[in-house]
């Protein structure tokens, strides 16, 4: 209860997912104005207990530890990384833990990431992880790359790496270790279960805290990928109860060229919907649904006209 209560205080100040809080004279400032997503004060103090999911050995793996953890708090991280380190903080990031094992087969290292809670997290693993790449129940979601395994579960991601090729089954069996010691849901965020599962590309979905498309007022957006016929399209999903993020959208809109208001064609609420060309990806169709704001990136004419209209007609309050 006493981390649900930070989470929201947290939410509260950096100004994701409350719409109250995201004040009505903001509509008037320039897209550039808008504050950064996130707080370094807050982050730096928020509860990390990434560290705690590194133990001195794992004996069943013969897995022994080559040094003490060490714990990187955001500030710091900041410090050692510069510019980079942005990403990590929009994503609300908070700590990583970091050890280094000794294998029968070389070095393992190993790094625990934590973020404010489990979208966030899973947000920041789906950037590293490819559209259709083949993954594993383990945790929410892991997969493998090389000679590294990533997993995220609960508000954590962890990254583990061998020195040597031929470590994949340790990886594995690691990384499944480290998911029974972190608790919550073995699940990926619940709103992704809004999306059709037909024709999507598995697994594409991603989550954008702040500015979605490079646009700064698209905050909190939910995405997900589909194959029909030979166009690769992309719907998105956020709550908008006030309409502001779907205003961003349409300012956004009005400096690249022309606009098509509303698009009649599609089941949108009233006239609170929109089509425009994206300088880089293609023809997005956007609007208001039931408090919603939803829509297509990359749109097809015929092609896409049946997944786009059947989930608007599937959306309920």
């Amino acid at each position: 209860m006493l981390r649900f209560i930070y989470v929201i205080k947290l939410l509260a100040v950096i100004g994701i997912g409350i719409p109250v809080l995201f004040g009505c004279s903001e509509k008037q400032e320039s897209l550039k104005e808008l504050p950064a997503p996130y707080i370094l004060a807050n982050l730096e103090s928020y509860p990390c207990n990434a560290a705690d999911f590194l133990k001195e050995s794992y004996p069943e793996l013969k897995l022994n530890a080559l040094d003490s953890v060490v714990l990187v708090r955001p500030a710091a991280f900041q410090s050692q990384m510069g510019e980079t380190a942005e990403t990590y903080l929009k994503y609300l990031f908070v700590g990583k833990a970091k050890r280094t094992y000794k294998t029968n087969n070389g070095k393992l290292f190993a790094e625990i990431l934590q973020f404010a809670d489990e979208t966030h997290a899973y947000g920041f693993y789906a950037l590293t992880r490819s559209p259709g790449q083949m993954v594993k129940r383990i945790g929410g979601e892991s997969y493998q790359s090389g000679n590294s395994r990533y997993m995220t579960k609960s508000d954590c991601v962890v990254i583990l790496s061998a020195e040597n090729e031929g470590n994949e089954n340790i990886l594995e069996n690691l990384a499944i270790t480290i998911s029974e010691d972190i608790a919550g849901q073995k699940s990926i965020p619940a709103t992704f279960l809004l999306f059709p599962y037909k024709n999507k590309i598995v697994p594409s979905q991603q989550y954008f805290p702040y500015a979605y498309l490079d646009i700064p007022g698209m905050r909190d957006v939910y995405t997900s990928s589909y194959i029909i016929e030979k166009d690769t399209v992309t719907l998105f999903f956020t709550m908008d109860s006030t309409g502001e993020k779907f205003a961003y959208l349409k300012q956004y809109a009005e400096t690249t060229g022309k606009v098509t208001q509303p698009v009649k064609k599609f089941p949108y609420d009233g006239e609170k919907s929109l089509a425009f060309n994206h300088p880089g990806k293609g023809v997005i169709i956007g609007g208001l649904k039931l408090n919603k704001f939803v829509g297509i990136v990359g749109y097809a004419p015929e092609s896409s006209d049946k997944l786009l209209f059947d989930w608007l007609r599937g959306i309920r309050q």
